[in-house]
């Protein structure tokens, strides 16, 4: 699964693709990732110019110029491919929701797992291919993005405000091994099998720590957790 850093990366390209241009048609293939589509997410996204690219924890958030959100998470094999005007040119020969996508050659898999595509007013599209449809997809008013499920209950971002003190305010007495907890997005957002585990080992620590046992009893943080901060 994509961690924080990929998911950044995905972040910029999508941000130097999209930001500007108008979304001309949505064509979407199936119904449904891990969670079925909402029912009007096509029209919402259809003409709508795009803002902002933005990413909370492992979430892409696309902010569209009536206000409207739509939400992306890549999952276990999510990817977004940007095809250029000239390569649409040479590869488009019309789509079909019923059909595999005619960018099959970029996207791979013969275009069968190209779940969605976006096409925008330079004539670019950016298809979205999922194998393990694993991912998500949502739209939201900006104004409800607080109480949306998926995104109310994240801890803090790893790169703003976030060091050794919080983490051990954030740990408290809890018991659970720290990998469990820095697994935990609530605790801190971002961070997946792959970086907990390098994190860990670069600071000499044991997986199955108790989490409390690197707070000391004035709940400071100890050298270890410094170290793994």
């Amino acid at each position: 699964m994509p961690e924080l850093p990929e998911v950044e990366t995905v972040r910029t390209g999508l941000e130097q693709a999209w930001v500007g241009r108008r979304i001309t048609h949505v064509l979407l293939r199936r119904s449904d990732l891990r969670f079925p589509f909402p029912d009007d997410m096509a029209e919402r996204l259809n003409g709508k110019r795009v803002l902002a690219v933005r990413r909370r924890a492992k979430y892409l958030l696309i902010d569209l110029e009536d206000g409207t959100v739509f939400l992306s998470h890549l999952g276990m094999s999510g990817r977004y491919t940007i095809i250029t005007s000239d390569e649409v040119a040479r590869l488009d020969a019309g789509s079909s929701p019923r059909a595999n996508s005619p960018f099959g050659e970029l996207t791979g898999f013969d275009g069968r797992h190209d779940h969605m595509e976006f096409r925008f007013d330079d004539g670019s599209v950016s298809v979205y291919t999922d194998p393990r449809r694993f991912g998500i997809a949502d739209v939201f008013d900006r104004a409800e993005e607080p109480i949306q499920s998926l995104l109310e209950h994240l801890g803090p971002e790893p790169f703003d405000d976030w060091n050794a003190t919080i983490a051990a305010q954030r740990i408290g007495q809890k018991r659970s091994a720290i990998k469990t907890t820095l697994l935990d997005q609530r605790f801190v957002v971002g961070v997946g099998n792959i970086y907990a585990c390098e994190a860990l080992h670069r600071s000499g620590i044991a997986p199955t720590t108790p989490s409390n046992v690197l707070v000391r009893k004035n709940g400071a943080p100890t050298k270890r957790l410094e170290r793994l901060v």
